[in-house]
Formats: structure tokens, sequence, C-alpha cells
């Protein structure tokens, strides 16, 4: 994700005299790798991506990454012009064939304005489209961008240059990229290989403890793993970056981006093993084997079902029961999904004809009133699909002599009236894992804990702090939490609503 554009020339420059050529025109830059093949600079206290220029064998290439600032874009085309002027060489973009007549002209407000806003938009498609925040490379560090940071900013992911707040976001980014220019980060030159393809290796961002103090650092920088080692008896552990903030006491740290941290109060030595026997609970055997299930269950290959004229786009990984099929004695559902750790059971209910959908409120107080003390509430929301069309879903579990039923409604409003889908999820194989490890977390964060009376802080209604009996959600039940147990039923009706609302 960059524009790039090229002078052809056969005469070489030196680096000092393009730097030398950018100062005597008034500019002030920052150089971060300043010999060829590769220079690396940007705009003093405003650059976030910098500018690259890279030696070719028939002249130059000038680039501007995605996601830069307003700054780097104005510093690209006074780059390229700089460098036609010292060579004498043809200047083309990635778009002409023919040279540039005037690169000033060329690369002004327009192009920088549509470079902002087009960037804007393909980080946002990619955020939307993936699990995970995207990474980039900032001019002094990494950044990261996901769903998180943009919603706190309340950026549309359809539509994020539709009011100003990306532009908020993208000074915020910059002003950090600076601030943490020259602190000291936990990034190291560690990294583990893959034994199996020397190739593949993953980086370490390290908090490690000496002489029982905690080593200096002022940021948690990202890297593939964080490792928290204690260098006074080498006991460590390793943990995907993802879970940095079910393993860092929060608040001593202060947000950057979606996953980075800046330190605010010095850290113990109980804060430290606590970290410690947090990432322990995060680490795997083998970060390098490859999952038998995908973090994502739908693949975004659709079916299409009929009701009533009406359609709805369900995944193609459900499989249609035979008519008049029973299981252990009742009529089974219209679709099913197994896998060794759980299984879904698909139905789409008659339409409601000429009804319009319930908001999130009154669909709570609906539960309250018709839901018995079997049923425990998890989630309601509503909004609208890809398309247009309200919905509202609720999640709640029930409790049945098999263990727990994980179980969603959701109303899709299809012209004037209303498809009713109805999904049900268990676990199989060995269940309680996911409750198991999210009850030791969070009572080593102290928000569980044992009292006369048991255990206290485990379970909560939501929506009402004051509603305290009935089948209640716990803690494990959070959607933060679905990512450490892709496959666990609730987790799957929740990717199934995304799925949802993106096909239909």
């Amino acid at each position: 994700m960059s524009y790039c554009a090229n002078i052809r020339t056969l005469t070489k420059i030196e680096p000092q005299s393009l730097f030398k050529a950018l100062a005597d025109a008034g500019e002030q830059i920052v150089v971060t790798s300043a010999e060829f093949p590769c220079l690396h600079f940007g705009s003093f206290k405003y650059a976030l991506r910098g500018v690259e220029v890279n030696q070719e064998e028939d002249g130059y290439e000038v680039r501007a990454f995605s996601m830069s600032s307003m700054a780097d874009y104005q510093l690209f085309p006074k780059v390229v012009c700089a460098i036609q002027e010292l060579t004498g060489g043809d200047v083309y973009d990635e778009e002409n064939e023919k040279p540039l007549k005037d690169p000033k002209k060329r690369f002004g407000l327009k192009w920088r304005r549509e470079q902002t806003e087009g960037s804007w938009n393909i980080t946002c498609a990619l955020v939307k489209n993936s699990d995970d925040p995207v990474i980039m490379n900032g001019l002094f560090a990494p950044f990261v961008i996901g769903k998180g940071l943009l919603n706190a900013y309340s950026i549309d992911l359809d539509n994020p240059t539709g009011g100003e707040d990306y532009k908020r976001l993208g000074y915020l980014l910059f002003t950090n990229q600076w601030a943490v220019k020259d602190m000291t980060s936990t990034a190291t030159q560690l990294a583990i290989s893959n034994p199996k393809n020397n190739e593949q290796k993953l980086s370490l961002s390290m908090i490690a403890l000496k002489n029982g103090k905690v080593c200096d650092f002022e940021y948690v920088s990202y890297a593939d793993l964080i490792c928290i080692m204690n260098q006074d008896n080498n006991d460590m552990a390793l943990a995907r970056f993802k879970y940095l903030a079910h393993i860092l006491p929060l608040d001593k740290f202060q947000h950057i981006d979606e996953w980075q941290y800046v330190l605010k109060e010095p850290l113990t030595k109980e804060d430290f093993d606590d970290m410690l026997a947090d990432a322990k609970v995060y680490q795997e055997d083998d970060f390098f084997a490859e999952s038998s299930w995908s973090s994502a269950c739908f693949k975004g290959d659709v079916q299409y079902l009929s009701e009533s004229g009406h359609q709805l786009a369900i995944p193609s990984e459900f499989k249609k029961t035979k008519d008049n099929a029973e299981i252990e004695g009742q009529k089974a559902p219209d679709y099913i999904l197994w896998s060794n750790d759980f299984t879904l059971f698909f139905d789409v209910l008659p339409c409601l004809f000429n009804e319009t959908i319930a908001d999130k409120e009154e669909s709570i107080r609906n539960f309250r009133e018709q839901a018995s003390d079997k049923f425990g509430l998890i989630e309601v929301e509503e909004g609208h699909t890809k398309a247009g069309n309200h919905f509202c879903y609720n999640l709640m579990k029930s409790h049945e002599e098999n263990g727990v039923i994980y179980q969603l409604t959701m109303l899709v409003q299809a012209g004037s009236d209303v498809m009713v889908i109805a999904c049900a999820g268990i676990e199989e194989g060995v269940t309680g894992h996911r409750d198991a490890v999210v009850f030791e977390l969070e009572r080593r964060k102290n928000n569980v804990q044992f009292e006369d009376d048991g255990v206290v802080g485990w379970t909560r209604d939501p929506y009402d702090e004051n509603i305290k009996t009935g089948f209640l959600m716990n803690l494990s039940e959070q959607a933060e939490y679905d990512s450490m147990f892709p496959s666990h039923p609730l987790s799957q009706l929740r990717e199934l609503v995304r799925f949802i609302v993106e096909k239909n």
C-alpha cells in the first residue's frame, strides 16, 4: 500500500546532497536511514511513516506509504522535484506512461487529499475484514490500527472519511510516533525460528526482571510475541502480542494505539510476577503449529435460503438436514454444523408479516418479562446490515441436563416483513475450558474473589447490576474472550451474526 514516482536518470546523487537540497528549500527533516540503496526520512515533528527513496538501476524511486500523515504526502512531491533538479532526469508515476511535465502540479493538493482519504478507506477495509488489527511500520516505531481504536474515535468502517474523526485519529498517531522517538522500548533483536522453516521467524518484545527489579522501559513496542522473563531464575513465558491487554496491569499503562502502551507508573516485582503468571496462561506449545480450526469459522461463501418470498444469505458451511430427520426423538433443525469442539443447529422460522423490529431497550424488557430463571441474557444488539436492513438479536444461554446451550435469536427486516433466525450451539468433547481459563485470569486481576458467601464478581447481568438471581452471564462470556476460544459455540454464534450482517 504505497504510491511511487520514478526519476529515470544516469546521474548519481549522494544522500547528503539530497538532504541539503531539501534543507536549502526550507524543509526540516529527520532521517532514519541515510544510506543507499534506501533512504528513509520525514518532516520534523509531523511525519508518521515518512518518505522512502530507493536507488534503482535506471535512477531513483520515491515512495509515499498509505496511512502517512499529510506532512508525508506534502514532502513526497518536494523530494521528487529535488531529485529531478539534481539529476535532470524525467519523472514518471505509476499512472502515466509518459514523463510528467509538471510533477509539482501532478502531486498537488488534490492528489494529497486523494491519498489521505484513499489510504484510510483501504486501511479500514482491511481492519473490517480481519479479526486482528493492521500493523504498519512508522518512521520511528510500528503502529497498530484495529476495530477498538477506530470505534473509540467513532469512525464508520464503511465510510471512514465521512467526518472529521479520522483526522483526529491521524493526529494522535503521528504525535504518538514522535512521543516514542526517544523512549526506551521493549523491542529486541531476538526472534524465534520455525524449526521446520528457518526463514519463518517470530519477533520478541520483552519485559524483564533483573536483580529483583523490572528492567527500565518506557513503552511496550509491538512484536509477534511478548516475552516476560525473570533473569534472576531464568523463568519466562511467551504469548502472542494480541493478548497483551490481559497480561499488563492496565492501571499503570496508557494506550498509544490498538495494542501498544506507554508506561505511566513504575512496575513492582509483584506486578511482574502477576504478568509472568498471566503470560503463562496464554503460552502455546508451538507458536508455528497450524491450527486445526481457523479463527474464522465461516470463510465467506454463501448459500441462500428462501422464506415467504424473501432470501437470506447464510454460511455455506451449514449442511441441510434431511426432511423429517430426527435427533434424539425431536425434529431435526433445518441446518447443522458440527466439529470436534461444537455443534450449531440453525433454523429459519416463519416470517412475521407486516411487522417491525423492536429496539434494543424493548428487546431487553421483553426478555426480562418472558424468560424464566433457566435462561440467562448475554447480549442484545441492534443495527443495520450492509444492505441497510434493520436487525436486532439476542444471545442467551440455558441450563440443560447435559450442560449449557447458547442460543441466538436474530430478527432481520425484509421489506415490510421480518425474517426470524434461530441458532443454538453446544460444546462437544472437553467442556468448560473457556470458563476455567478466564476464571483464573479474572481472579489474578482481582475481579473475582473468594469470600465467606462464595465467589464474588464472576457473574453479572450485562445490563442491570441490580439483578442478582437467575442464570447470570459470567465473565468468560464477554466478547473480548472470543478470539482466545474461536471454536467455542458462543464465539461461533457471534461470528454468525457478523456473517449475516455482512452478507445481507
